[in-house]
């Protein structure tokens, strides 16, 4: 039988140390998932690896370590996507999730919701996520800026412009950390794009966001894996 794969927002995992169920937890386990009482589990937190814990009443006890802290790619990507509405949301932070980017952030965008109260979501759709793709950590979520401020808070910036050609779809060099910046279903305004210098294409169809997001995630680690592989 599958064990549940739990998310803990604890500082460690030790075997034998109990951890509190919060009430919300206790309400996934219990009710949503029909954990019996003295079930098991298994338990992540983003640093100690993965574990198999037993539920004794209102707490998990780790007992097994079952994998220990992988490490993550040598490189950090960054998605940085204009806000659109409720499910779009939804899908472009479960599949960057499962692709394994290092953090989220909404920006605001002429052509973008922008208000959409489903960014207090994000936390608990990032943990469902990592929960079900077997992902060892979660992405860092970040608060929303405007286009204008993305180059000042970080380094690498590529605007994903669905006006470019092909010829630049892999234009890509090796760098430690790399920000996608990707528009709103109606596009970036021509204003917009000419904030950031560095552009990539995903091809001559116009995605949508949460394809974009997914296509250009892959690019990069696609290019990244290409321009570093060892020569045989």
């Amino acid at each position: 039988m599958r064990l549940t794969r739990l998310f803990l927002n604890v500082g460690t995992i030790e075997k034998g140390v109990k951890i509190h169920i919060d009430p919300k937890k206790q309400h996934y386990l219990f009710t949503v998932m029909r954990l019996q009482k003295e079930g098991q589990v298994i338990v992540f937190n983003g640093q100690n690896g993965e574990w198999i814990a037993k539920v004794k009443q209102n707490f998990l006890v780790p007992d097994v370590q079952i994998q220990p802290q992988t490490a993550g790619y040598p490189y950090e990507i960054n998605l940085c996507f204009a806000i659109p509405k409720h499910k779009a949301l939804k899908e472009i932070v479960r599949q960057a999730t499962e692709l394994d980017v290092t953090a989220l952030r909404p920006i605001y965008s002429s052509h973008a919701e922008n208000k959409n109260r489903d960014l207090e979501k994000l936390e608990l759709w990032v943990i469902e996520a990592a929960q079900q793709c077997r992902r060892m950590s979660i992405p860092t979520l970040l608060p929303p800026i405007t286009l204008k401020e993305v180059e000042t808070y970080h380094e690498n910036v590529f605007i994903c412009d669905e006006t470019l050609s092909d010829s630049v779809i892999c234009d890509i060099p090796i760098l430690s950390s790399y920000t996608i910046v990707i528009g709103p279903e109606g596009g970036f305004s021509n204003e917009e794009l000419s904030l950031i210098d560095k552009k990539i294409s995903l091809g001559r169809t116009i995605l949508r966001c949460s394809t974009a997001a997914t296509s250009a995630i892959a690019q990069v680690r696609s290019v990244y894996s290409h321009l570093t592989r060892l020569p045989k």
